[in-house]
């Protein structure tokens, strides 16, 4: 198999970043390492190689614009580009940074002002109202102490 023609046809019309492939001929020999963007490499992968069975002689990654990526599979010596997505994450996995957030001006914590709670520095809420830890709250003229002359 010709290492060019394979790799062109496997990227078919995906927009490549980078590649690096290790040729390795026989066990323990030493490699050949292409790497570089794919006008760099295609010169240098113009060559045949045994894809059967026996031992892998190519081992890589590509990597496409769009954060997906090509690596190399093997079975038994058998060898082939296969093509990696990342998962979607599950639903659920990741809370949203509330986003009417404010400095309190008594206690200098960060404040959910929809709710009233105190944003923790993971991004999860806090327990307390926030009124009750340091007796602020936010209104229409700012941040205010309660029982303050609102006038």
């Amino acid at each position: 198999m010709n290492a060019k023609r394979e790799l062109l046809n496997h990227i078919a019309n995906r927009q490549v970043k980078y590649v690096q492939i290790n040729h390795e001929l026989d066990w323990g020999d030493s490699n050949t390492k292409i790497e570089g963007t794919l006008e760099e490499v295609l010169p240098r992968l113009d060559f045949d190689y045994d894809m059967g069975y026996g031992h892998q002689e190519l081992f890589g990654t590509i990597w496409y614009n769009d954060g997906s990526w090509s690596d190399r599979g093997e079975y038994d010596g058998g060898e082939w580009w296969q093509y990696q997505k990342c998962p979607p994450l599950p639903e659920g996995a990741i809370k949203e940074a509330p986003k009417n957030i404010k400095k309190c001006e008594g206690c200098g914590r960060l404040v959910n002002l929809d709710s009233g709670m105190v944003v923790a520095t993971d991004n999860s809420y806090g327990a307390l109202v926030h009124s009750s830890i340091c007796n602020y709250v936010y209104g229409r003229r700012g941040w205010r102490q309660l029982g303050a002359y609102d006038g």
